[in-house]
């Protein structure tokens, strides 16, 4: 296990939440506060909530969502939280009860209450080997790389084709799409009706750029596998140090930070160039007191388009629509959180691809 933490008024607070260590951070006022509101929302707020806002406040009550939620969400999705749908909400919060603040609070020291998830297995050298032995197990010669999907040709119940590039095509059995599901519709010959064509304008798609920072220090968060910023102040949602997960990740004396600034295409931070990227992280992290002025030693920016599906009130109907629309295909299936159109981790994209590749060759 390395356990994740938020940065709170210049403190580290334990993820998912422990109510021993909110009482140390955020001070009796504020816990008893707190644990009155958890109490309250629970026991009293009825109905479902029609919105991100309203599960949080209903949940945590409002100490908790104002410190650690709303704000993170408005970053993470670039949308207000009265605008983001329930589903965002994931599980990792959810034994944060009146109970648990009264049992590991009173019998804390007899009593280990389980907030974590598990454990979880990490490649020696990153997450990258998954891919690479998935690489190996299709075949690397059955792969092409800088191959752009531009047409996908169709007869109405099946794909028949795929265009590549602009000029290539290519004959397809079966056909698992893992493209943002409203660049899937724009692509496909002949385009789908026009109502279908007005449920994908409905949806949106987050952007993310990944700012890795080279160190000339042993660590940095030292046992911390990744830190979340809720504050307004600081571009980035998380920052994570990869050396915590595998010591490869780094040499003995050096180690790497990654931030994650999610953005918009054409917004300010979109497009600042990679090296001013750099050093707005940097100067952030100075501030934060995590790292020291001329620490950083290289540094390099991944900038990845369609990263998350912003998950707005009513898009989750109008996925649903599409993928039933797109069922119509009998050789296609849809995989992977840009192409569900589903907030989903590493392994649900995982399940997803298998349980494609299951209903194809059953089919």
């Amino acid at each position: 296990d390395v356990p994740s933490r938020i940065f709170q008024n210049d403190r580290l607070v334990h993820f998912p939440l422990s109510p021993v260590d909110l009482l140390r951070k955020i001070g009796a006022v504020s816990f008893v506060r707190a644990a009155g509101q958890v109490g309250w929302a629970r026991i009293w707020e009825r109905g479902i909530p029609e919105n991100f806002e309203e599960f949080a406040l209903r949940t945590y009550g409002r100490e908790i969502a104002s410190r650690f939620l709303l704000n993170y969400s408005e970053k993470l999705w670039g949308v207000p939280c009265d605008r983001l749908a329930v589903a965002i909400s994931g599980q990792r919060m959810r034994q944060l009860t009146l109970w648990t603040f009264l049992m590991e609070t009173v019998l804390s020291r007899f009593v280990e209450q389980k907030h974590f998830e598990g454990a979880f297995y990490y490649p020696d050298t990153g997450i990258g080997a998954i891919m690479e032995a998935l690489a190996d197990g299709c075949g690397r010669e059955n792969i092409r790389l800088s191959s752009e999907v531009t047409r996908i040709v169709h007869n109405d119940e099946r794909i028949n084709a795929i265009g590549i590039n602009g000029s290539q095509e290519m004959p397809v059995d079966a056909v698992i799409s893992t493209l943002p599901l409203t660049d899937l519709l724009a692509r496909l010959e002949p385009l789908p009706p026009r109502e279908i064509l007005d449920e994908a304008g409905r949806l949106r798609y987050r952007s993310l750029l990944v700012v890795m920072l080279m160190l000339d220090t042993p660590f940095v968060l030292q046992n911390v596998a990744t830190v979340y910023f809720p504050g307004r102040e600081f571009p980035f949602t998380r920052i994570s140090e990869p050396k915590n997960r595998s010591n490869l990740m780094a040499p003995p004396h050096q180690t790497s930070l990654m931030a994650e600034i999610p953005c918009q295409p054409g917004d300010d931070i979109h497009r600042l160039p990679d090296a001013e990227l750099a050093q707005l992280v940097a100067s952030h992290l100075v501030r934060a007191g995590l790292i020291k002025n001329g620490m950083v030693i290289d540094q390099f920016v991944v900038r990845m388009e369609n990263a998350y599906p912003i998950l707005e009130t009513g898009s989750e109907a109008s996925a649903r629509a599409l993928r039933a629309w797109l069922s119509r295909l009998s050789n296609l299936r849809l995989a992977g959180r840009t192409a569900e159109f589903k907030y989903t981790w590493i392994h649900d994209a995982m399940e997803s691809a298998n349980l494609a590749v299951e209903a194809l060759c059953g089919s």
